[in-house]
């Protein structure tokens, strides 16, 4: 059997090598050269602060707002989670001013449609708080009409 190993085994490397070019040139290997790319699909961070200047910036309006945003603690952390794309979100107070901090992947069309379908309503009551409101998703759905009204 010794004498065997020999010659077998070199007749499988010549075979092997053999087929292996044979077959390189009906299918040559594919080669997949990286590209760079800046499209909005691609998980690049982005940033979006959103500085709202408050109604009344004194210290008890902060402590008020303070409170609402404590309440809302669950519901803020449960949708940011959902999302998927946010790697950070926080609210500070800057100044006289409300500051929306946050790190998201992905393109801001769909990061604010998810963050408004997640946490729009904490966004609604935080709105009560700030200069010159912005009109948020939940103002801004029009309003059904009751079956049997004209109008």
């Amino acid at each position: 059997m010794g004498r065997r190993d020999g010659p077998m085994r070199m007749g499988l490397e010549l075979a092997t090598e053999v087929l292996v070019r044979l077959w390189s040139r009906y299918s040559p290997p594919t080669v997949v050269a990286p590209t760079s790319s800046t499209s909005p699909s691609d998980n690049l961070q982005r940033a979006m602060n959103l500085v709202m200047p408050l109604h009344v910036p004194n210290i008890v309006a902060r402590g008020r707002l303070t409170q609402a945003l404590f309440e809302a603690t669950d519901e803020v952390l449960y949708g940011l989670n959902n999302v998927g794309t946010i790697h950070f979100a926080r609210f500070d107070f800057i100044g006289g001013n409300l500051c929306m901090l946050s790190i998201y992947d992905g393109d801001f069309t769909s990061y604010i449609r998810d963050f408004i379908a997640s946490i729009g309503g904490v966004f609604d009551a935080l709105m009560a708080h700030v200069k010159d409101p912005i009109r948020t998703a939940g103002r801004a759905r029009p309003r059904r009409r009751g079956k049997g009204r004209s109008g």
